[in-house]
Protein backbone atom coordinates (compact mmCIF):
# COMPACT_ATOMS: atom_id res chain seq x y z
CA UNK A 1 0.00 0.00 0.00
CA UNK A 2 2.86 2.45 0.81
CA UNK A 3 4.89 2.10 -2.14
CA UNK A 4 1.25 2.62 -4.27
CA UNK A 5 1.31 6.13 -2.38
CA UNK A 6 4.90 6.92 -2.80
CA UNK A 7 4.56 5.97 -6.77
CA UNK A 8 1.13 8.62 -6.93
CA UNK A 9 2.95 11.31 -4.83
CA UNK A 10 5.79 10.71 -7.06
CA UNK A 11 3.91 10.90 -10.44
CA UNK A 12 1.86 13.86 -9.22
CA UNK A 13 5.03 15.88 -8.64
CA UNK A 14 6.46 15.36 -11.86
CA UNK A 15 3.67 16.08 -13.58
CA UNK A 16 3.77 19.47 -11.72
CA UNK A 17 7.52 19.79 -12.31
CA UNK A 18 6.82 19.60 -16.45
CA UNK A 19 3.54 20.93 -16.27
CA UNK A 20 2.76 22.98 -19.35
CA UNK A 21 -0.17 25.31 -19.87
CA UNK A 22 -1.60 26.22 -23.16
CA UNK A 23 -4.44 28.43 -23.21
CA UNK A 24 -6.89 30.52 -25.97
CA UNK A 25 -7.72 33.88 -24.73
CA UNK A 26 -11.17 34.63 -26.74
CA UNK A 27 -12.87 36.98 -23.95
CA UNK A 28 -11.66 40.68 -23.89
CA UNK A 29 -13.02 40.58 -20.28
CA UNK A 30 -11.07 38.14 -19.11
CA UNK A 31 -8.07 39.44 -20.78
CA UNK A 32 -8.33 42.78 -18.97
CA UNK A 33 -8.19 40.81 -15.36
CA UNK A 34 -5.26 39.44 -16.74
CA UNK A 35 -4.28 42.76 -16.90
CA UNK A 36 -5.34 44.23 -13.97
CA UNK A 37 -3.64 41.78 -11.87
CA UNK A 38 -0.34 42.78 -12.83
CA UNK A 39 1.16 39.46 -11.24
CA UNK A 40 5.14 39.10 -11.85
CA UNK A 41 4.72 36.05 -13.43
CA UNK A 42 2.94 37.36 -16.48
CA UNK A 43 4.50 38.85 -19.36
CA UNK A 44 2.47 40.52 -22.29
CA UNK A 45 3.99 40.53 -25.25
CA UNK A 46 3.06 42.87 -27.91
CA UNK A 47 3.70 41.91 -31.63
CA UNK A 48 2.73 45.10 -33.24
CA UNK A 49 4.97 47.42 -35.20
CA UNK A 50 6.69 49.83 -32.77
CA UNK A 51 5.46 52.91 -34.42
CA UNK A 52 2.01 51.33 -33.09
CA UNK A 53 3.01 50.53 -29.77
CA UNK A 54 3.95 54.17 -28.93
CA UNK A 55 0.99 55.46 -29.91
CA UNK A 56 -1.18 53.08 -27.80
CA UNK A 57 -0.28 50.12 -25.68
CA UNK A 58 -0.84 47.76 -22.54
CA UNK A 59 0.97 49.40 -19.60
CA UNK A 60 3.72 46.57 -19.02
CA UNK A 61 3.52 45.19 -22.10
CA UNK A 62 6.38 44.34 -23.92
CA UNK A 63 6.69 45.41 -27.47
CA UNK A 64 8.74 42.86 -29.74
CA UNK A 65 7.52 43.16 -33.06
CA UNK A 66 7.25 39.81 -35.32
CA UNK A 67 8.64 40.94 -38.15
CA UNK A 68 11.98 38.33 -38.20
CA UNK A 69 10.61 35.41 -37.83
CA UNK A 70 10.72 35.31 -34.16
CA UNK A 71 14.07 35.68 -33.47
CA UNK A 72 14.37 38.41 -31.34
CA UNK A 73 11.24 37.72 -29.60
CA UNK A 74 13.16 34.39 -28.86
CA UNK A 75 16.15 35.56 -27.92
CA UNK A 76 14.97 38.09 -25.78
CA UNK A 77 12.88 35.85 -23.83
CA UNK A 78 15.64 33.41 -23.55
CA UNK A 79 17.74 36.50 -22.56
CA UNK A 80 15.40 37.03 -19.57
CA UNK A 81 14.55 33.70 -18.49
CA UNK A 82 10.89 34.13 -19.00
CA UNK A 83 10.98 30.34 -20.59
CA UNK A 84 8.38 29.58 -16.83
CA UNK A 85 6.40 32.62 -17.03
CA UNK A 86 2.95 33.04 -18.04
CA UNK A 87 3.16 34.72 -21.76
CA UNK A 88 0.22 36.25 -23.27
CA UNK A 89 0.64 37.01 -27.21
CA UNK A 90 -1.00 39.87 -28.41
CA UNK A 91 -1.02 41.67 -32.17
CA UNK A 92 -3.15 43.42 -34.75
CA UNK A 93 -5.44 40.31 -35.37
CA UNK A 94 -4.19 37.00 -33.92
CA UNK A 95 -1.98 36.17 -37.16
CA UNK A 96 1.33 37.28 -35.63
CA UNK A 97 0.31 36.32 -32.09
CA UNK A 98 -0.49 32.47 -33.94
CA UNK A 99 2.91 32.49 -35.55
CA UNK A 100 4.85 33.35 -32.29
CA UNK A 101 2.76 30.66 -30.29
CA UNK A 102 3.80 28.08 -32.87
CA UNK A 103 7.14 29.22 -32.28
CA UNK A 104 7.43 29.34 -29.08
CA UNK A 105 5.71 26.23 -28.54
CA UNK A 106 8.28 24.28 -30.74
CA UNK A 107 10.92 26.23 -28.52
CA UNK A 108 9.69 24.24 -25.28
CA UNK A 109 8.19 27.50 -23.43
CA UNK A 110 5.71 25.62 -21.17
CA UNK A 111 3.01 28.49 -20.24
CA UNK A 112 2.02 30.18 -23.77
CA UNK A 113 -1.09 32.27 -23.89
CA UNK A 114 -2.61 32.72 -27.34
CA UNK A 115 -5.12 36.30 -27.25
CA UNK A 116 -7.12 35.78 -30.36
CA UNK A 117 -8.24 38.83 -30.84
CA UNK A 118 -6.69 42.37 -31.70
CA UNK A 119 -4.94 45.13 -29.66
CA UNK A 120 -8.32 46.82 -31.53
CA UNK A 121 -10.34 44.90 -30.95
CA UNK A 122 -9.66 44.91 -27.55
CA UNK A 123 -10.13 49.10 -27.01
CA UNK A 124 -13.10 48.77 -28.75
CA UNK A 125 -14.65 46.13 -26.47
CA UNK A 126 -13.43 47.71 -23.17
CA UNK A 127 -14.20 51.48 -24.35
CA UNK A 128 -13.49 54.17 -21.58
CA UNK A 129 -12.86 52.12 -18.89
CA UNK A 130 -9.17 50.94 -20.03
CA UNK A 131 -6.64 53.66 -20.37
CA UNK A 132 -3.79 52.90 -22.84
CA UNK A 133 -0.28 53.78 -22.23
CA UNK A 134 2.02 55.72 -24.82
CA UNK A 135 5.30 56.06 -25.48
CA UNK A 136 8.13 53.60 -26.03
CA UNK A 137 8.48 50.64 -24.69
CA UNK A 138 10.65 50.80 -21.07
CA UNK A 139 12.09 47.21 -22.87
CA UNK A 140 14.15 49.22 -24.95
CA UNK A 141 17.83 48.95 -23.36
CA UNK A 142 16.92 45.28 -22.50
CA UNK A 143 16.30 44.27 -26.51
Amino acid sequence: MSIVLILIIYTYFICKINSVNYSVISDVDSFNEIIKSNKTDTVIIDLRDEKDYVISHIDSSINIPYSDDGVNLVSYLKKKKYEKKKIYLICYSGNRAAKAFNLLFSKKFSNLNYVSFGYDDFLKKMGESFKPSTGECNCKSDQ
